[in-house]
């Protein structure tokens, strides 16, 4: 091969390099370029795929490892997500009051029925604890209220009900003459009918039978 064909072959290499060069400038660079709605496929060396990023078959995006390619990330586990999950879990008992920040049970931290007669501490439920008429007949147990709950004067004539004192309860000698309402004078028989219990207008005079 003389010298004429020897530059005349390095020549035309020099040149399809400079239309490829130029072909590689013109065309799309990856780090500026983007894909819509596709797919980017990873080849081995056989030009077989072995990765595909972007829009999978049923619609979704994800990178999925195809002929025995596998996706490696730093990923975690289920199985050990699950075990930290049950080592975290609060052991029976291990909310204690210490653990409790003030003010931490609100009302709606508390459920239904659940504060008993027994989480109640004796005389906290006061006057300012109760809503109005909320002491109704059938809260008051049987014997509760006695001489010294019932207040100075409370016992008006509108609270007894008709026939209410009965003979049982008027305290002997409790009813005196300026007790009894003033009538005109009437006769009171008595068994002998000889003499008789009058009560002249004013007051009452009971005069003895013979």
């Amino acid at each position: 091969m003389t010298d004429s064909m020897v530059v005349a072959q390095l020549a035309k290499k020099i040149a399809d390099l400079e239309e490829r060069t130029k072909a590689v400038e013109r065309g799309p660079q990856l780090a500026h370029s983007s894909i819509e709605a596709g797919t980017l496929e990873v080849f081995d060396e056989a030009g077989a795929s072995v990765l595909q990023m972007g829009r999978q078959d049923d619609g979704t995006y994800a990178i999925v490892g195809t002929n025995g390619g596998k996706v490696v990330a730093d990923t975690v586990p289920q199985e050990v997500i699950d075990q930290i999950t049950a080592d975290l879990e609060l052991a029976d008992g291990g909310v204690t009051e210490a653990k409790l920040a003030a003010g931490a049970v609100t009302e709606t931290k508390i459920a239904d029925d659940s504060i008993s007669t027994e989480k109640v501490i004796a005389g906290a439920i006061q006057t300012l604890q109760l809503a109005a008429d909320a002491v109704a007949a059938g809260k008051i147990a049987a014997d509760a209220v006695t001489a010294r709950e019932i207040k100075a004067l409370a016992v008006t004539a509108e609270k007894i009900a008709a026939n209410a004192i009965t003979a049982s309860k008027i305290a002997a000698g409790a009813i005196t003459t300026d007790k009894l309402p003033s009538r005109t004078s009437r006769r009171w028989p008595t068994a002998s009918t000889t003499r008789a219990a009058t009560w002249p207008t004013g007051r009452l005079s009971v005069a003895s039978p013979t």
